[in-house]
């Protein structure tokens, strides 16, 4: 049978060689007739964006294949006797061949070159950015269109410098700030030229009335309102209007001002001098009112007119977002350890902020601890610490707040980790807790490095897999802990990483401080002896692709690089020379 094989074998390709072949059941002989192309595919020189087809024809035995080539290279699906390129870009632009084949041999076109040309359009500005004044906090938008060929760029400039990034048509000044005033122009560009816009004043005016609120208010309490007038020396005469939320109620307005009920403005002056004042008012929000409110105004001098600057939004006194079942200013057990388990998991809840926020947590866990029952202090400027909680002597208006890291010893969180790692290598990260009396509740969090798994957690602790975060607590005490959980680094890991972690203590959050950076590294392991003239091979563990430089030394003290080897195999092969006639020697590999 192989005699048989082997025969049959040496006479097909005899046939083959004469250009004949068999059949399908290798009964006969037939002619294969080489393909031959009739029709060339043909030069094309076309705008850019325009629609392109190349056509080859050609004879032959069928069946005949094709395939179309880009500059010598195969064209993924081209195999028709037609190719079709769809609104053509420049970089297209080149040689197109085709390969036609059949059983009998193959042939090649001629190329057929492809020009592409920019549509010779140059940009025009259309509408100009138009000038701005700015009031601080707010934000501004300037913007441009323009027409021309594609692609159009853009490149924004302030007082004539480059402003990195602001390559859009829009340009965007968030909480703008007196910084922000200038001259803006665009320039705008494509292959066939550029054109510069028409400079965008951002200008400041005298802002000589500042409004002070407060942080917070609750509907139907009454809320003080205050304005600093400072005019400048040359005002002659000036004057101001201030305008609460609609449907506030306005009392006890001071130097001698009047409520504007038509305009619902509270109005001063007009004042014949340049003194300063200090004005006020009581606004009351009704009943039921809800959500953030936003205060207005203007002052005139001189018959200039400027806003009102200072604060301008008041936000609606809130609950704890933990306290929504029921939402009735107290945090029950049920609430708390929804809310604890829903951070550790890393799940969405249905109040902001989300992600939870740890210091959301120890302030809601203190808060259930320390009485249930919280009210919000308007004399602290932020959550989630404005939430204090009820002491039995409400009605004597006394509150309670844990203690700051201002106000008692501070508590720390300090990392201890390798300052280096070896690629798939587990190692631990430990995190000593030290408390003080004060502390009612506390929780930690560590963020992980991309890529990066963590696992085995003490005392407890979560791996938080949504945001790549090991968590703890929230515990209700103030024990002191050692925390620590095993990390595994990714297999191709950035040189250095750091690790960013804190922790909270009944609402205060404090960094992670201590060793919180480590450095990719390497593993020498022995594969045997040295060979004959220096010659050494080492199990080698690191990162795949990375470079790692073989140094020597007799003393590890004082090292000699040797050579560099690249981690492919896991095996470093170097040449030692030196080690011929040294006793003892010491090997490292330091990544490049």
């Amino acid at each position: 049978m192989k005699r048989i094989a082997i025969a049959w074998t040496a006479v097909f390709v005899s046939l083959h060689a004469l250009g004949l072949t068999t059949d399908s059941h290798g009964a006969g002989l037939l002619n294969v007739a080489r393909p031959t192309i009739t029709r060339q595919p043909t030069s094309q020189t076309v705008l850019e964006g325009t629609d392109v087809t190349f056509t080859v024809t050609a004879t032959g035995t069928q069946p005949i294949r094709y395939q179309w080539r880009y500059n010598g290279n195969n064209l993924a699906g081209a195999t028709s006797a037609n190719y079709s390129i769809s609104r053509v870009e420049s970089n297209q632009a080149g040689n197109y061949s085709v390969v036609v084949s059949n059983a009998g041999g193959s042939v090649t076109s001629q190329n057929a070159a492809l020009t592409v040309l920019r549509n010779p359009a140059r940009p025009v500005i259309v509408k100009q950015p138009q000038s701005q004044t700015l009031i601080t906090g707010t934000t501004i938008t300037l913007s441009v269109e323009a027409t021309g060929a594609a692609p159009l760029t853009y490149q924004w400039r302030k007082n004539g410098a480059v402003i990195s990034g602001a390559t859009s048509p829009t340009l965007t000044l968030s909480n703008a700030t007196a910084a922000n005033e200038g001259g803006y122009t665009v320039v705008v560009s494509n292959s066939l030229g550029s054109v510069r816009s028409e400079v965008a004043l951002v200008s400041l005016p005298v802002v000589f009335v500042e409004r002070r609120l407060p942080s917070i208010y609750s509907a139907g309490t009454q809320l003080n309102v205050t304005l600093q007038a400072s005019p400048p020396a040359d005002a002659s005469v000036y004057a101001v209007e201030d305008r609460p939320p609609a449907n506030w109620v306005v009392s006890q307005i001071s130097g001698g001002g009047a409520y504007d009920a038509n305009n619902k403005n509270v109005k001063w002056g007009p004042f014949f001098d340049a003194n300063s004042r200090v004005l006020s008012y009581v606004a009351t929000p009704p009943a039921g009112e809800t959500g953030a409110k936003e205060f207005g105004g203007i002052a005139s001098v001189n018959g200039v007119g400027s806003p009102i600057g200072g604060d301008r939004v008041i936000r609606l006194a809130s609950l704890h977002p933990a306290d929504i079942s029921p939402a009735d200013s107290r945090i029950t057990l049920d609430e708390v350890t929804a809310y604890g388990a829903a951070w550790r998991k890393g799940s969405v809840w249905p109040a902001p902020p989300n992600p939870i926020s740890i210091d959301y947590v120890t302030r809601g866990a203190a808060l259930w601890k320390d009485g249930e029952s919280y009210v919000l202090d308007p004399k602290i400027p932020a959550p989630p610490l404005w939430w204090v909680n009820v002491q039995s002597a409400r009605v004597a208006g006394l509150l309670r707040l844990s203690a700051t890291g201002a106000e008692a010893s501070s508590p720390s969180v300090v990392s201890h980790l390798p300052p280096a790692f070896v690629a798939g290598e587990t190692f631990q990260v430990r995190l000593p807790i030290r408390t003080t009396p004060d502390v009612s509740v506390y929780a930690v969090q560590d963020q992980i490095p991309a890529g990066w798994t963590a696992q085995n957690p003490s005392d407890g602790g979560a791996i938080d897999t949504v945001n790549n975060q090991v968590k703890w607590g929230p515990f209700f005490d103030n024990t002191a802990r050692e925390l620590s959980y095993e990390v595994v680094p990714s297999a191709k890991p950035e040189k250095t990483v750091a690790f960013v972690g804190v922790a909270s203590f009944d609402g205060n959050t404090l960094p992670i401080t201590g060793q919180r950076e480590t450095r990719a590294s390497s593993r020498l392991g022995s594969k045997g002896a040295g060979v004959s003239g220096g010659q050494f091979r080492f199990n080698l563990t690191g990162s795949p692709g990375e470079s790692y430089a073989i140094e020597a030394s007799t003393d590890l003290l004082n090292w000699t690089r040797v050579g560099e080897v690249k981690f492919v195999d896991g095996v470093a092969a170097f040449s030692d020379p030196a080690a011929v006639s040294i006793r003892g020697r010491f090997y490292r590999a330091i990544a490049q």
